[in-house]
């Protein structure tokens, strides 16, 4: 198929692609003497790019800790190029070159002994005479001999990695995405393609292969997500096969292990429902697969869709499962990972989210079970592990205090204990849980791939500096400002709060009829219009720890305040107070006197402002005074001191003013202007006029009232004037009836009124008699009566 394609006119067209390549990207390699000054980088340091709006792409590393910085101007627009630069860790001028292409983005960079190799997306490209935008590059520069070569990929997206063995030799892993390769392929997507060149760029060989599923059918899609090799240079490819829109056949990750040859020895699909794996790193006891993102890759990457675990998986070198690990902080959404083995056998780990402080580095045994952690405070860094046990922690963007961003990159190196000098590290909180997944098997077929195509590029010598330093902002706290004491409808906001580095942050109020969550403002504002107490909780998550603090806030009621008195009592002092349920602190009365009293001697209409430290309140008043409205008049008006008999009680009192209805005796509520009295005393009578107190003292006695009746116990009835006749004397009393009887009983006397008298005649013998007198007690009005003897004699 390839040597029929060779023979077509679109063929002889693409191989005079050239010459529109040289003219449009003035690709003539510029040879000169470029000596970049790599030095070992084993101590710890941290540097800044002086140069602001350089967008950092990304960083290589070799065995020896020399490092290159890859980046391009910012924006697009300005961009002139691509610029490799050394890292100066103590500062001052570094001299590296800048690339005649414009890259959109760098994909995967590599650095081994004296030789960069990187992978760049967005070059522009000819095809039918037009420029087209996204064609993918392989660039290669040897720092010794200040010579480059690079090439063309079969692809327009990036999909593609690639991986440098100890012998200098580039491996390539690429599916070839554009429209240009749809001519070559029949069945594009689902082809995967494999270089290797010499470390001079020319192919050694190449190797494509047609991934299909248990029936034989070609996957809609394959991508490539990371490759690795072994120390044998068995080459790992770790991607996603299925489909991007067929739920039936969803995208499933894969790993295949070529040998050096590129022959595959062993294909494996990866059994995951939440996640798959972006990362793929091969240590001296096994393959380890990482992940930090969505199980989508039209989402990869993305700070909107991210997921708040990393994956860590581990299998043998032939693909078998040891164990799996998820790991996780809270409110730590990932934004990438990376892993390394150490010296020691242990794993280094690092763990990045959004923002500021956002890196978190775990040193973890062969099982993957933390041992170590420690934080700092780049911002959206790449990190990179190195062999020795340190690792490299990129920035491409610097911030301030306030959260604001600019690019201007920050490189720093940890020592093997993960310090920076002069730097500071924080506390984290990863956690660790078992995590176990699935496989399952595909298979492929071999396909003639296109040969890679050269692109010519120049390069010329740049300056840049760095300067030294930690000049990252403090670590954020949850602690705020806020009134312990508001009143009632009062507004307030929170103020010198720290959040607006962490990586989330929440505001938690609870209270009267409240109980609300706010995680969108850095600082709270509230209305409160209900009185009580409230919590206020600010919870502040950096580095997948949280940190907590909280107030509470006291809502006083609305103030009420009065002017006393309305009136000024004829005895009472001339002054005027402010009454309040609570202590007021604060006044301003109209005529401008600030104290708690405001002395009168005018009726008139008073007023006053008033502050109990938190609320302030109003009154006005109309003062009168009172003796101008009584003037001579008897405000309390009684009967005169009074006796009555005990027997007639109790006494109706009688009680009456002009000037008011409501009395009270000892205190007690009169009504209907008439109390009960039930006993002789003396009885205070009082009442209030607009606010004055009166009162009168009123005197009952009593009196047992019972009459005073005598008879005499004999008498003689013998016409001499003297004691004649039998009847009662005293005071007091009437005389209803008085009868006589004698011995046997029999009537002798029945008199009646005030003439009852017994005057018996001669024919009545002597001796005693018995009387029997009813009466009427004139003091009470009661009848009563009495008995007794009298002994008549002659």
């Amino acid at each position: 198929m390839r040597n029929k394609f060779k023979n077509t006119p679109a063929f002889r067209k693409l191989k005079s692609l050239s010459f529109y390549l040289k003219f449009l990207l003035l690709i003539n390699i510029v040879a000169y003497s470029f000596s970049i000054s790599c030095f070992a980088q084993n101590n710890s340091f941290q540097v800044v790019l002086d140069s602001l709006n350089f967008n950092m792409q990304d960083i290589a590393v070799n065995e020896d800790g020399k490092s290159i910085l890859l980046m391009r101007k910012y924006p697009n627009t300005v961009a002139t190029g691509c610029y490799l630069i050394p890292v100066k860790e103590n500062g001052g001028m570094v001299e590296g070159i800048e690339i005649s292409f414009l890259p959109l983005y760098i994909i995967r960079s590599l650095y081994r002994k004296d030789r960069v190799v990187f992978i760049a997306y967005g070059v522009p490209y000819l095809i039918n005479n037009l420029i087209q935008e996204g064609r993918s590059i392989i660039f290669n520069y040897d720092l010794a001999s200040n010579t480059t070569w690079s090439k063309y990929l079969n692809g327009r997206f990036r999909q593609n990695k690639c991986s440098l063995d100890k012998n200098g030799n580039t491996y390539i892993a690429n599916t070839p995405h554009d429209n240009f390769h749809k001519i070559w392929y029949d069945s594009l997507t689902s082809v995967l393609e494999l270089f290797k060149l010499d470390e001079t760029g020319n192919m050694l060989w190449k190797k494509g292969l047609l991934l299909q599923d248990s029936f034989l059918t070609e996957f809609p899609t394959v991508l490539i997500l990371d490759m690795d090799l072994d120390e044998d240079a068995n080459i790992y490819v770790l991607g996603l096969c299925g489909s991007l829109s067929d739920p039936d056949n969803p995208l499933t990750p894969y790993i295949i292990k070529f040998d050096s040859t590129g022959h595959p020895l062993l294909l494996k699909t990866v059994i995951v429902e939440d996640q798959y794996f972006n990362e793929i790193e091969i240590t001296s006891t096994g393959v380890m697969l990482l992940s930090h993102a969505p199980n989508n890759p039209t989402l990869y990457n993305s700070k909107v869709y991210h997921d708040k675990y990393a994956k860590l998986i581990k299998l043998d070198h032939d693909l078998n499962f040891i164990w799996g690990k998820k790991y996780s902080g809270e409110n730590f959404p990932y934004y990438s990972t990376g892993i390394k083995e150490k010296p020691n056998g242990n794993l280094l780990m690092t763990h990045s989210t959004f923002g500021a402080f956002p890196a978190v580095v775990t040193e973890m045994d062969t099982e993957g079970n933390i041992l170590t952690q420690k934080g700092y405070p780049n911002y959206e860094p790449q990190i990179a592990a190195l062999n020795d046990g340190s690792f490299l922690m990129t920035s491409r963007l610097n911030y301030n205090a306030a959260g604001e961003t600019f690019y201007q990159p920050v490189i720093a190196k940890t020592d093997s204990n993960g310090d920076i000098e002069g730097c500071e590290t924080y506390a984290t909180c990863i956690m660790a849980e078992d995590y176990t997944v699935g496989f399952g098997t595909f298979y492929y077929d071999t396909v003639s791939i296109p040969d890679l195509e050269d692109f010519d590029t120049i390069v010329q010598p740049v300056e840049f500096s760095f300067s030294e330093g930690c000049n990252f902002p403090p670590a954020p706290v949850p602690n705020f400002l806020f009134p312990d004491t508001l009143c009632l409808a009062d507004s307030a906001r929170t103020t010198d709060t720290h959040n607006r580095l962490a990586n989330a942050f929440e505001w938690h109020l609870s209270g009267p009829g409240v109980d609300s969550m706010n995680t969108d403002s850095f600082d709270f504002a509230f209305r409160f219009s209900v009185a009580g107490e409230y919590n206020l909780k600010h919870t502040v998550w950096v580095l997948g720890c949280a940190y907590e603090a909280e107030k509470t806030i006291t809502v006083l009621p609305e103030l009420e305040i009065n002017i006393t008195p309305e009136t000024i009592c004829p005895d009472g002092p001339q002054e005027l107070s402010v009454f309040s349920a609570r202590i007021l602190r604060e006044y301003i009365w109209a005529d401008g006197s600030t104290n708690q009293m405001l002395l009168i001697d005018t009726a008139g209409v008073y007023s006053v402002q008033a502050s109990d430290g938190f609320c302030t309140a109003s009154d006005t008043l109309a003062v009168i005074f009172l003796e101008d409205i009584i003037g001579n008049s008897n405000p309390i008006e009684t009967p005169a001191d009074t006796t009555v008999c005990e027997i007639n009680l109790p006494y109706f009192l009688k009680i009456k003013s002009v000037f008011s209805e409501v009395y009270f005796v000892n205190n007690d509520s009169v009504f209907n202007g008439e109390y009960i009295l039930n006993k002789s005393g003396a009885y205070l009578i009082s009442t209030e006029i607009d606010g004055c107190y009166f009162s009168k003292t009123f005197n009952l006695k009593t009196s047992e009232c019972v009459p005073q009746i005598f008879f005499p116990n004999i008498f003689s009835p013998n016409s001499d004037g003297i004691n004649d006749e039998f009847f009662p004397q005293g005071n007091d009393f009437e005389i209803v009836f008085l009868k006589v009887f004698d011995r046997w009983g029999g009537l002798r006397y029945d008199g009646a009124g005030i003439n009852a008298k017994w005057s018996p005649g001669k024919e009545v013998a002597e001796g005693a008699y018995v009387y029997l007198l009813k009466y009427k007690n004139v003091l009470t009005g009661e009848t009563a009566q009495a008995s007794g003897e009298v002994v008549l004699v002659r």
